[in-house]
C-alpha cells in the first residue's frame, strides 16, 4: 500500500464512527438512507468495484448534497479509487462522480495515480486516456483554495502522469499556478522541502510542456529563496548527495530548455544558480564529517553530467574550486577502498570524461588520474580471478552472458578513459597497462568492433605492445 493510501486508510477508519451517526441524521431528517447492504458495500469491500454500483445512482433524487452527503460520496469514491490501479477504471469512477469532487478529494487522487505511475504500477492502455483523467481530475480544482502544498503536490502529480505532448492545457494551468504563487510573494515562507519540489517539478515540466517567461520569473525567485536556504548550516547538514544530484539534473534540464527556446534570461538565473550550488557541494566535501555520507557514484555521475550539460552550452559556468574539491573526493574514496568508491569501469570513465571535458588542470587532477590507474588495476585483478575460476573451454561463452546480463561496455569503458589521458597529457604508467592484458583477453569476447578499434588507437597513441596475440583478437 502506497503512503497515499495508507493515510487515507487511516482517515477512513478514524470516521468510521462518524459516518454511522450521520447516516442515522440523514434518515431522521428524511433524506433518503442507503440500503444497510449499499453502505457495507460501498465502505467496507475488500475487493474491486462493484458491478452496477453507482455512488451517484444512490443520490439521483438530490441535486444539491449537504456536507454529510459529500462526505460520504467523497469518502466512498477515495476508497474505489484506492482499489484499482487501472486508469481506465478510475476514469469511469471519475466521470460518473464529477459532482462530488472538491479540491481534496481530486489532489488525493491525483497523488495516488502519480505514486504509482511513478512505481510503474498504474495501468494505462492509452497515454491519452491517463491524460483526459488528468485534465477531468484538474478541472475540479480551485486554484484560489490551494495552499502551498497543495499547489507543489498539484505541479509534481502533473510532471510525473505520462501525457499527450499535444494537449497544451497542462501548460497553461502550470502558468495559472505560478501567476498566482507570484501574486502572493510569499516565498519565504515556504518550506524548503516546497522549494525543492516546485524546483524540480516546475524544470522538468518545462522541458515537456515548453517554456513561459512567467516560469522563468517563478524558478527565480524560487532558485533565490533555496540558494539563501543552503547558507543556513542547519539547511546545508539536510542536503544529502540525491538531493543535490537531483537538483543539479533538474535545473540543467530548465537551462536547456531555456536555451533551445531562446528563453536568455532562464539561462542567467540557472547559471546563477548552478555556480552557487557548486559553492555549496564544495562545501560540504571540503568537510570530513559531510562527505562521509555524501554522494554515490550514481549520484555523482549525475551531479557531474548536469554541469556538463550547462557548459556544452554556456562556458561562462566553470567552477574550479569544486573540480579540485570532486577530484580530491573521489582519488581520496578510491585509494581507502570506501564502500561508494568509484569502482567500475563506466564511473571511472564518466568522472574522467567531466575532467577532460572542462579541461581542468591541476594537481588534484593529477592524484584522480593516478588514482584511476590504480582501480584500473583492482579491475583487472578481479577479471584474472574470474577467469581462473571457470572451465577453460567455457571462458568466451560464460562470459559472454555474464557482460550481456550486466549491460556492461567494458572495452569502451577503457578505450575512453585511456583518450581522456591523452587528451589531458598523462600517461597511465607501464604497471597498469601491462595488468589490463589480462583483463583485455577477457573481455573482448563482448566488445564490438568499433571499441576493439578504439582501445587498439589509444595502445598505439600510447606506444604500448599489447602483444600479437591480443592485437589480433581486437582486429576481429
Amino acid at each position: 500500500m502506497s503512503i497515499v493510501a495508507y493515510k487515507i486508510e487511516l482517515e477512513l477508519n478514524n470516521h468510521v464512527a462518524a459516518r454511522m451517526t450521520m447516516i442515522t441524521r440523514m434518515s431522521i431528517v428524511g433524506i433518503r438512507n442507503p440500503s444497510p447492504l449499499g453502505v457495507e458495500k460501498g465502505f467496507y469491500a475488500p475487493t474491486g468495484r462493484i458491478p452496477g454500483f453507482s455512488l451517484q445512482k444512490r443520490y439521483q433524487s438530490i441535486k444539491m448534497y449537504s456536507n454529510g452527503e459529500r462526505m460520504v460520496l467523497q469518502r466512498d469514491l477515495l476508497r474505489q479509487c484506492y482499489q484499482t490501479f487501472d486508469v481506465k477504471s478510475i476514469q469511469g469512477l471519475v466521470s460518473e462522480n464529477l459532482d462530488v469532487l472538491d479540491n481534496e478529494t481530486s489532489l488525493h487522487i491525483l497523488c495516488y495515480l502519480a505514486d504509482h505511475a511513478k512505481k510503474s504500477q498504474l495501468v494505462i492502455d492509452i497515454d491519452d486516456d491517463c491524460d483526459q483523467l488528468v485534465a477531468a481530475l484538474c478541472g475540479q480544482v480551485h486554484l484560489e483554495e490551494l495552499t502551498t502544498v497543495s499547489s507543489a503536490a498539484l505541479v509534481w502529480t502533473l510532471e510525473v502522469l505520462p501525457h499527450d505532448h499535444g494537449h497544451s492545457w497542462r501548460r497553461r494551468l502550470l502558468v495559472n499556478i505560478v501567476t498566482r504563487e507570484l501574486e502572493r510573494d510569499e516565498f519565504d515562507q515556504y518550506s524548503t522541502r516546497e522549494l525543492l519540489n516546485f524546483t524540480m517539478s516546475c524544470s522538468n515540466l518545462s522541458t515537456n510542456v515548453g517554456v513561459d517567461r512567467r516560469v522563468v520569473r517563478f524558478m527565480a525567485a524560487v532558485l533565490s529563496e533555496l540558494s539563501s536556504r543552503l547558507e543556513k548550516p542547519h539547511v546545508r547538514s539536510a542536503f544529502g548527495g540525491s538531493e543535490f544530484a537531483d537538483l543539479a539534473s533538474s535545473v540543467a534540464a530548465l537551462f536547456v530548455a531555456c536555451h533551445e527556446s531562446g528563453v536568455q534570461e532562464g539561462c542567467k538565473v540557472v547559471n546563477r544558480f548552478m555556480t552557487s550550488l557548486s559553492a555549496e557541494v564544495r562545501r560540504k566535501l571540503s568537510n570530513r564529517h559531510s562527505s562521509a555520507r555524501s554522494f554515490n557514484p550514481k549520484e555523482l555521475k549525475q551531479f557531474l553530467m548536469a554541469y556538463v550539460s550547462v557548459h556544452a552550452r554556456d562556458d561562462t559556468l566553470n567552477p574550479p574550486c569544486m573540480l579540485d574539491t570532486v577530484a580530491s573526493f573521489v582519488a581520496s574514496r578510491i585509494k581507502s577502498k570506501h564502500l561508494n568508491a568509484v569502482s567500475r569501469i563506466e564511473d571511472v570513465a564518466a568522472v574522467l570524461e567531466f575532467f577532460t571535458f572542462f579541461s581542468h588542470r591541476s594537481l588534484a587532477v593529477v592524484d584522480l588520474f593516478s588514482s584511476s590507474g590504480y582501480q584500473l588495476r583492482l579491475l583487472s585483478a578481479s577479471a584474472l580471478d574470474t577467469m581462473t575460476q571457470e572451465e577453460p573451454g567455457n571462458v568466451g561463452e560464460n562470459h559472454a552472458r555474464a557482460t550481456a546480463a550486466h549491460d556492461v561496455n567494458w572495452i569502451g569503458a577503457l578505450a575512453s578513459i585511456l583518450q581522456c589521458h591523452i587528451k589531458m597529457g598523462y600517461r597511465p604508467n607501464d604497471t597498469t597497462l601491462i595488468a589490463l592484458v589480462p583483463a583485455v583477453k577477457y573481455h573482448q569476447v563482448a566488445a564490438g568492433c568499433q571499441d576493439k578499434a578504439a582501445l587498439l588507437r589509444a595502445f598505439d597513441v600510447l606506444d604500448f605492445n599489447c602483444g600479437r596475440n591480443l592485437t589480433q583478437l581486437l582486429k576481429t
